[in-house]
């Protein structure tokens, strides 16, 4: 069935649209205005959906550590690499992401990142921006994976296994170097 509409004029369209630009200025004031019950309400979907965001933020890094195992700590003494990515993650935006699929391809990306990076090829210079360096021979435990080159370059240097670690992961280029100049490689 079709409807017709009487001809409008030129005032009577030029009126029509003047009231509903009037309308869309009022509807954000209305908005504001909401019923306490609406309010409550509102409140309350966002603490779920900010739970929801969490648990599957949890999920993703759960399955993350699971598909790549050289993050989870019985493979990462000290959690250095895992730090490394979680610095990396620390830069990108996170506000849009709600589903275990959006943050498990955040995860991604940012070890992609960091191993397209493989850090910075800077050089450290005694007594720059380093930590004291420990007199006392490191213990080695069983469950260190340091080879025996490494190892002896950590009773060279008096460094301990922890700062050796976190220097492996930060100057992996730097220590490659100093292993050759040493010849202990």
């Amino acid at each position: 069935m079709l409807f017709r509409f009487p001809y409008l004029n030129y005032e009577e369209v030029k009126d029509l649209r003047k009231k509903l630009q009037e309308a869309k200025a009022l509807q954000p004031s209305l908005q504001n205005n909401l019923d306490p019950v609406e309010e409550k309400v509102q409140e309350f979907l966002n603490k779920e959906r900010q739970q929801e965001i969490g648990t599957n933020k949890q999920k993703a890094l759960d399955s993350f550590l699971e598909k790549n195992k050289e993050y989870h700590s019985d493979n990462d003494p000290g959690s250095l690499k895992f730090k490394v990515i979680e610095r990396e993650l620390e830069t990108y935006k996170t506000d849009g992401l709600r589903s275990v699929e959006d943050f498990l391809n955040l995860y991604k990306k940012a070890k992609r990142n960091v191993s397209i990076n493989n850090f910075p090829d800077t050089e450290i210079v005694d007594g720059e921006n380093q930590e004291p360096v420990s007199q006392s021979i490191p213990h080695s435990e069983n469950g260190t994976k340091l080879s025996s080159a490494e190892k002896q370059l950590l009773k060279q240097a008096g460094w301990t296994e922890e700062r050796f670690l976190k220097l492996k992961v930060s100057q992996p280029r730097y220590l490659q170097d100093l292993l050759k100049s040493t010849n202990l490689l």
